[in-house]
């Protein structure tokens, strides 16, 4: 009798205890239109995509194949052109504004578009074809300076 008694106090005791929760991990909290649902939810059997923005309004095809995207903190819009060999600008309303770089060789020129990075008041641009980094200000969008890495590589 006290070993079933001892066992009913248990069971009480663990269905009574708090359960764990999950949390939402910080840099989840702070996303704009984001749901959070419980683990029982009904799972929708439709999804619907809605529109929340356009890049360019004209006829002529921008963008050949998008790679990396990069935002800065004026909210305008960077997207890598792996078959033109540029990145295209794009103010926060989606208008074009300008192309930095093109295909080819030389300061400012690619091979490739393989990454975006902003940082401060500068687009980084990296080229692992020609193993170099390209760097444009913000303010202007001009080509700063190319950066060629590991160039003396095989002197070591």
């Amino acid at each position: 009798m006290r070993i079933l008694t001892c066992g009913i106090v248990i069971v009480i005791f663990w269905g009574c205890s708090p359960q764990e929760q999950e949390t939402v991990p910080l840099q989840f909290q702070e996303l704009e239109n984001l749901t959070i649902h419980s683990a029982d939810t009904k799972i929708a059997t439709t999804l619907s995509l809605e529109k929340d923005a356009t890049y360019g309004d004209t006829a002529e095809v921008l963008i050949g194949t998008i790679g990396d995207v990069a935002v800065d903190s004026s909210s305008r819009v960077y997207i890598a052109d792996n078959r033109r060999m540029v990145v295209h600008a794009f103010d926060p309303d989606g208008q074009f504004i300008d192309r930095l770089g093109r295909d080819g060789r030389g300061p400012g020129e690619f091979g490739a578009v393989a990454s975006l990075n902003v940082h401060e008041d500068r687009l980084y641009a990296y080229d692992p074809n020609q193993q170099r980094v390209h760097i444009f200000t913000l303010h202007d969008l001009a080509g700063e300076k190319t950066i060629n890495l590991a160039k003396n590589r095989r002197s070591y």
